[in-house]
């Protein structure tokens, strides 16, 4: 079985390893910041805020908008990089502790992690159970 699971794992290892998905483009970078460097031109020649930027160009503050109620709203009312239930299922009781500081004591998020908490010990416990039977 470990044989089978280190065959299948170095497969993606060398699989991913083959392809630079990693290589940044200078041309690709340059393209993705286009408008932001001109937004940036625009506030620093008229000195405007927002507001003052709306009146100017439409269309850029438009996007400027989408663009950081995009990035707010990926982490307004969650845990970063996962929700409080991976926190809690993959970290156990350092996860819900993290959860439970991080939140400040947010009731429905300190729930899900709590919940994931259990969940991730049934479930890590049943597996090491399965796989050494006797060891308890």
């Amino acid at each position: 079985m470990r044989t089978i699971l280190t065959a299948f794992c170095l497969f993606f290892v060398l699989s991913a390893s083959a392809e630079n998905i990693f290589e940044i483009s200078s041309e690709n970078l340059e393209n993705e910041f286009a408008e932001i460097n001109q937004i940036e031109a625009m506030v620093l020649d008229a000195d405007v805020d927002l507001k003052g930027l709306q009146e100017i160009d439409r269309t850029l503050a438009a996007k400027l908008d989408e663009s950081v109620a995009a990035s707010l709203t990926q982490t307004a009312d969650d845990m970063p990089i996962l929700g409080p239930f991976w926190w809690g299922c993959c970290l156990g009781i350092v996860g819900f502790l993290v959860v439970y500081l991080v939140t400040d004591n947010d009731k429905a998020q300190v729930k899900n992690a709590l919940l994931g908490c259990i969940v991730g010990t049934l479930v890590f416990g049943s597996v090491w159970a399965l796989w050494n039977p006797w060891a308890w």
